[in-house]
């Protein structure tokens, strides 16, 4: 609990660690290499930090997420379905779901799906 309180509500490190996380999960978007394993660790550290709930989970990591997730996917598809026909896009977009599926599995716990 003091951990949590004294460190990760602390808001510079809260931003500092959010904005980390997010920007690995778009790293790894743009096809970059991140790892996995850390942000693994850190969003069960988060959950961890919960005591029986999902808060500090979900204010440090999965509102952020989705938000963020939300963005990006709507500006890329906007993109890419202008520089693209239909069949491109739809292809596209069924490897990009699958993708997410596998970025949920990895950094959302499991209440999230």
């Amino acid at each position: 609990k003091l951990f949590k309180e004294l460190v990760v509500n602390h808001p510079p490190i809260k931003t500092h660690l959010t904005n980390t996380l997010l920007d690995m999960v778009s790293k790894e978007r743009r096809g970059e290499i991140v790892d996995r394993g850390a942000v693994k660790a850190t969003c069960e550290m988060l959950m961890a930090l919960g005591i029986k709930t999902r808060a500090v989970y979900e204010e440090n990591f999965e509102q952020p997420f989705l938000e963020v997730s939300g963005e990006f996917f709507k500006m890329e598809s906007q993109q890419f379905l202008s520089e693209n026909c239909a069949s491109v896009y739809v292809k596209k977009v069924e490897a990009r779901i699958k993708e997410e599926a596998e970025r949920a599995k990895l950094y959302l716990d499991s209440s999230s799906e």
